[in-house]
């Protein structure tokens, strides 16, 4: 006969039984998911549920329930939980050779997939309304409430067929209105008395930021994570000042091992707008007292260790690992010896000795069975050699304190897997052998264990001792210098301006281009690289119309600075070699007819010359009637601002206008000497045509 799942996917059963105080839905549900390879191959698997949280599961072979939790007995008897054990046992023998008897009939084709849910629910005010829903290969099929069948719309024909079909069997709608009108809510009281402690525990959640993936140009992914909490009921969100935050994203709040719970809140905003925002956090656990953590635009610190393991064969493999406090390499790994070298005298924190040797000694154990378990797996998994797996692993301490761990694993350079809270997660990069591989991994239980101690127990206080033990190399100051340059020119008559930041440390730093007090939304950002002295460098660009460039000004900000931004504004619309923080150098140059700026002007690129002067080559083409009037006008820091203006005194020839100006550098770079310039004129002979046109060329040379 045909029974739960199939026999009614989907039932709405009123009760009017009423229970005072009860704030809240609250269910108990069993899901069944029954898989039929062909006509003698079925798996069948059901667990029970308390909202999110698993209490039992069905054990096929044995066909019993099995508790999880001490109190998943409610207040039933043995032998009552005996006799739905033998309800269930009937029920899915009878359910699968049912479904194999209506199969053809009802065009059901091999493989296929079955799932149900049914259970009751207790609403606010006491009222139980219970439910029994189905699926066929992932779509809703049909549903029962009020006594009758009703086919989904994803069901087609084939799910009103089956509604006609079930009406007939008066003895399973009845089954079915004890199981959930009378035995669930008696169940789901019960469970709700006896598991009081449990479920009504409360738990304070940890809170920290982080930045996420850039989500564009000029722009930040804020992410808010908050972690640990129960019961599972949080809010957060983000805010400036007490206004909240319209565009913020919330993700789903999902389970950690310990049953308590995860949520991951996102903003993403322009760069220059992220000072002032705050993330708030408010949760029963609190009293009250919500958590508010203001962004700060500081990164995460973490310690983490790199593995590189490269197969060549099935009988060669090399290994590389380093161990780093957020960009800072402070290990190597000695492959040859296999010992940790410290590349810092505080790179040991405050592990002894005796301590270094038995990591040593761990890791040397590790790495020896990792590579010959991969060998050895190579082919099951239908790894193709040669081929580089990649392993990040270590903790992360965020603002507010909270550490947390972290291992990722790639394969090939895509992401492959990851270990959160002792359980495996395969990434979707990884596929179907990645989920395999997950499987594999989690029976290595003692192997999983020492992971998860070691980046519990030992790597958090690790990260600690290593920063307070290189706290003066880690908190140095070091102000930054900043120069302007032209880059590459990004079509006709327009200019890219590069503003060059170096030599600052610690990292973080704010550097963008505005118009006065207005940020240019063009900005367009490059990474933070590091330099040999263990400082930084960042290059920012912004690509404008030559005429728009004049008011503009880089703006550097940088915790070295105590407040006291660096401000560089762009000298002149063509300016060759800008100004940076140790020199006296501008130069400028453009074709004028008195005061106006000739917009047509063209500039080449500012090029060196073997004396370590400069090169600057700008022309403007027009109607020959038309040259009289217009001046060449130069403007350098070696002039003291008595600007160069030549004027143009010929028809129908090009000259070619040189300006050399030379700059000469001491053995301190901070020392500049500088030279007036030196003028001359070019005749250059251009051919007459029929309505001539002179070509007007300035050259500016020696520019240092």
């Amino acid at each position: 006969m045909l029974l739960l799942p199939l026999a009614s996917l989907a039932v709405l059963l009123p009760v009017g039984d009423t229970q005072d105080g009860f704030q809240g839905p609250t269910t108990f549900h069993v899901i069944q998911i029954v898989s039929f390879a062909n006509r003698t191959w079925v798996q069948n698997r059901a667990s029970g549920w308390l909202g999110d949280l698993q209490l039992q599961t069905w054990d096929s072979d044995s066909g019993a329930i099995i508790f999880l939790k001490p109190w998943s007995k409610g207040n039933f008897s043995d032998e009552e939980l005996s006799g739905l054990q033998d309800l269930f046992r009937v029920y899915i023998f009878g359910f699968i050779a049912e479904v194999h008897k209506l199969a053809s009939e009802f065009q059901l084709e091999y493989p296929f997939e079955i799932q149900g849910i049914t259970g009751c629910e207790l609403h606010s005010g006491g009222a139980f309304a219970s439910f029994l829903k189905g699926a066929l290969g992932g779509l809703d099929f049909l549903s029962i409430q009020n006594y009758s069948c009703w086919p989904a719309p994803e069901g087609g024909t084939r799910a009103q067929m089956f509604c006609i079909f079930i009406s007939q069997y008066k003895a399973i709608r009845q089954i079915v209105e004890t199981l959930l009108v009378k035995v669930c809510p008696q169940y789901l009281l019960s469970i709700l008395e006896e598991g009081k402690a449990d479920l009504q525990k409360q738990v304070k959640p940890e809170a920290w930021l982080s930045s996420g993936p850039s989500p564009g140009p000029g722009r930040l992914q804020l992410v808010c994570h908050v972690s640990g909490f129960h019961p599972k009921p949080v809010w957060v969100t983000w805010m400036r000042g007490e206004q909240e935050q319209k565009d913020t994203q919330r993700g789903d709040v999902l389970p950690n091992a310990d049953e308590t719970w995860y949520l991951r809140v996102t903003l993403d905003v322009a760069a220059g707008e992220a000072a002032g925002l705050s993330c708030r956090v408010q949760h029963s656990s609190l009293g009250g007292q919500d958590i508010v953590l203001h962004w700060a635009s500081q990164q995460p610190i973490s310690f983490h260790v790199i593995q590189i393991s490269s197969f060549f064969n099935s009988t060669w493999a090399q290994t590389r690992g380093s161990g780093w406090l957020g960009d800072l390499q402070i290990h190597g790994w000695d492959s040859d010896a296999g010992t940790a070298i410290f590349l810092k005298p505080w790179s040991k924190g405050n592990l002894s000795d005796e301590e270094v040797l038995e990591m040593e000694e761990l890791f040397r154990v590790y790495l020896f069975g990792f590579v010959r378990e991969v060998q050895e797996r190579a082919s099951p998994f239908q790894l193709q050699y040669p081929f580089e797996i990649q392993g990040i692993a270590g903790c992360e301490l965020h603002s507010g304190g909270a550490i947390t761990p972290f291992l990722r694993g790639a394969l090939g350079g895509m992401d492959f897997l990851s270990i959160k809270n002792n359980t495996c997660w395969p990434s979707p990069e990884g596929g179907t052998r990645a989920q395999k591989f997950c499987t594999l991994i989690m029976q290595y239980k003692g192997i999983c264990d020492t992971i998860y101690n070691l980046l519990i127990n030992t790597c958090p206080p690790y990260l600690m001792s290593v920063l307070a033990a290189g706290k003066t190399d880690l908190q140095k100051q070091v102000k930054p210098e900043a120069w302007l340059s032209s880059g590459p020119s990004p079509g006709p008559s327009r200019l890219q301006l590069v503003c060059h930041v170096s030599g600052f440390h610690p990292k973080p730093v704010w550097v963008t281009w505005m118009r006065g007090e207005q940020e240019q939304k063009d900005t367009q950002r490059g990474d933070v690289l590091p330099n040999a002295d263990e400082t930084w460098y960042l290059r920012v660009t912004l690509d404008v119309a030559a005429g728009e460039a004049a008011g503009l000004s880089c703006r550097v900000q940088h915790s070295s600075l105590g407040g006291q931004d660096i401000v560089l504004p762009w000298v002149g619309p063509a300016l060759g070699l800008a100004i940076c923080s140790w020199c006296a150098t501008s130069l400028a140059s453009t074709w004028m007819r008195g005061e106006q700026e000739q917009k047509d002007t063209q500039r080449g690129d500012v090029l060196p010359i073997a004396d370590e002067t400069w090169y600057l080559r700008v022309t403007l083409d027009m109607a020959a009637g038309e040259a009289a009037g217009l001046s060449c006008r130069v403007q350098h820091s070696s002039v003291g601002g008595q600007d160069i203006v030549l004027p143009w005194v010929s028809r129908h020839r090009l000259f070619s206008l040189s300006t050399r100006t030379h700059r000469t550098l001491d053995a301190d770079p901070h020392r500049i000497l500088q030279q007036a310039p030196d003028l001359r004129l070019n005749p250059l002979v251009s051919s007459v045509q029929t309505d001539p046109v002179d070509s007007f060329s300035s050259d500016s040379v020696g520019g240092h």
